[in-house]
């Protein structure tokens, strides 16, 4: 997924959804951009990145979450743990999953886990629609790192009538023989902040 920066709302339990888009926008505003339609080889990571793409901006959550590498969506998960558990977070457990209880959210499997989280933050938040719908991205080329794949791409982007051009990474590892979108530094960065609202600190 490509890398960006988020700022992160002050720590307090009231700030818990705002530093949850964080999250959001994180993952999306930069993964879910258009590609330049240069032809990418089949089964390469400029591939994965063009199909991610594509399920991002079609919201096709369920394919995004097929997507992912499963070490990713066990992250994900991990890192909201502490805001969907608090005894206080009723309302947004609702927002997110509806009428299920906490044992049925335990249930869920982390791709369900995370389907369910993105279509329900990108219904309730229209700005990063907005965003992605006018993003563009150009793969530059590639960059391997051991067994990473680092796709590294320009980003254009308009943000509050601000215009962005930035260089963008998205990483991949294979799992089962296809390469799947892996989180970056910048989305644990978000996971200790979501750690300190959920506590207080």
């Amino acid at each position: 997924m490509c890398r960006t920066v988020t700022r992160i709302a002050p720590r307090s339990r009231d700030t818990l959804r705002g530093v949850v888009t964080g999250v959001i926008v994180t993952l999306a505003v930069v993964s879910g951009c258009t590609s330049d339609g240069s032809p990418a080889v089949a089964g390469s990571p400029e591939e994965a990145a063009s199909d991610f793409t594509q399920a991002m901006r079609s919201r096709d959550w369920d394919r995004l979450s097929s997507l992912m590498h499963s070490d990713a969506l066990s992250e994900f998960r991990g890192m909201l743990r502490p805001v969907i558990h608090l005894p206080e977070a009723g309302d947004f457990r609702r927002a997110l999953f509806g009428s299920l209880d906490l044992e049925t959210i335990r249930d869920l499997s982390d791709a369900e886990f995370f389907a369910g989280f993105m279509g329900a933050m990108f219904s309730q938040t229209p700005m990063i629609g907005e965003v992605l719908e006018g993003a563009k991205m150009k793969v530059i080329g590639r960059i391997m790192e051991g067994e990473t794949a680092h796709v590294v791409s320009r980003l254009e982007m308009s943000v509050d009538e601000i215009d962005i051009s930035k260089i963008e990474v998205m990483s991949f590892r294979q799992e089962g023989g296809d390469w799947r979108a892996m989180l970056t530094g910048d989305v644990s960065s978000v996971a200790a902040a979501i750690a300190a609202s959920a506590e207080g600190r």
